[in-house]
């Protein structure tokens, strides 16, 4: 995911990006698993079977991984604040679905 950069960004970026690899962790508890080849947009795309509120703020958090990783966005408070939040949601979403 962070290949290419120096040490030290590698393990900034690593830090900035965990988020993602949470989601992919509670997702896989309900047996969505991540195929190592996807990208992130293409592992997000194929929970069309979960309930909206998860396929929203699961895309969200893949723009916010895009963002990060590619676009210079910086890690900001208030971002940060927002990731948590989609986080949150799903999380309270999960237990709930039924597969």
């Amino acid at each position: 995911m962070v290949r290419g950069l120096d040490a030290k960004t590698q393990r900034k970026l690593a830090r900035e990006l965990s988020f993602f690899d949470r989601l992919v962790r509670l997702l896989a508890k309900r047996g969505v698993n991540r195929d190592p080849a996807h990208t992130p947009l293409e592992f997000v795309s194929q929970i069309n079977h979960l309930p909206q509120t998860v396929r929203n703020e699961a895309r969200t958090l893949v723009t916010y991984f895009y963002d990060i990783r590619y676009g210079n966005q910086v890690l900001t408070p208030e971002l940060s604040a927002r990731i948590q939040a989609s986080m949150i949601i799903i999380e309270k979403e999960i237990p709930n679905i039924n597969l």
